[in-house]
């Protein structure tokens, strides 16, 4: 941000922090004019420009049974005693 009020001093330039589940709803209704982040909403309706790709990480206990798999899916993250009830923690960032 630092960067842009330095190169275009003119611009009215302001941030706003919404929650995980909200960056279509104010783009929608026209409560920010864009939004920079990761894409874990709804982009119906919306222009989205990749500007980077990051790898994915699973962080769990050493002792957790997919401990030491050189990868995952998320299929396999799913608990098999079906205590997760389909809540994807990693879709709404809880």
């Amino acid at each position: 941000m630092r960067e842009l009020r330095h190169r275009h001093p003119g611009a009215d330039v302001r941030t706003l922090a919404l929650a995980c589940d909200e960056p279509s709803a104010a783009l929608l209704d026209q409560r920010v004019d864009a939004v920079v982040a990761r894409l874990l909403f709804p982009v119906g309706g919306l222009c989205v420009t990749p500007l980077y790709e990051e790898a994915r990480v699973l962080v769990i206990p050493r002792g957790h049974r997919l401990a030491g798999k050189e990868s995952v899916t998320f299929d396999r993250c799913r608990r098999r005693d079906g205590e997760n009830s389909g809540r994807r923690p990693w879709a709404t960032g809880r």
